[in-house]
């Protein structure tokens, strides 16, 4: 039983010359080891996955955000075993809203709301292969800490939001 594990599940794009989609704003990237690790904080998760659940999904051409929890490298482990590598960050969606990632959200980003403004967590990655949005779902996105050193070398003409 061959098992593969794919660490930094990253990429760029460059989005110059083209108008942001609206309702969005700029995120700054996360200082190197600066992911919050406690239970019950609160993250965004963006993506333009499905939108519903069951037979009544359908794509969305909007972007999609729902809140959900960073959990725990610990919490993360318990639930995905060895899969989980320390270049990955978990989140789960909160039992109080409605909503997570849905097939199709892969590649959106995890926000995580510090002193009023938003940074880049993680980007999302991959589940359990649940067939549809289900509320409360873990979720496994690539740690962006893990990959700062090669974002900046790949776009060190770039201005930041630091």
């Amino acid at each position: 039983n061959l098992k593969k594990i794919i660490d930094n599940d990253s990429l760029l794009t460059d989005r110059a010359g083209r108008p942001e989609p609206a309702q969005t704003h700029p995120a700054s990237l996360l200082a190197e080891g600066a992911v919050p690790e406690h239970e019950d904080t609160l993250a965004v998760v963006a993506g333009w996955g499905l939108a519903g659940s069951g037979l009544s999904s359908t794509v969305s051409h909007t972007l999609q955000t729902a809140q959900v929890t960073l959990m725990t490298q610990a919490d993360c482990t318990h639930i995905f075993h060895s899969s989980v590598t320390q270049d990955m960050v978990c989140i789960r969606g909160r039992a109080e809203s409605i909503g997570s990632t849905c097939p199709g959200d892969s590649g959106g980003g995890v926000f995580y709301k510090n002193r009023g403004r938003y940074e880049v967590v993680g980007i999302v990655s991959w589940d359990r292969g649940a067939a549809g949005c289900q509320d409360y779902m873990s979720t496994v996105a690539s740690r962006v800490t893990s990959v700062l050193a090669w974002v900046r070398m790949q776009t060190r003409e770039s201005d930041f939001c630091n």
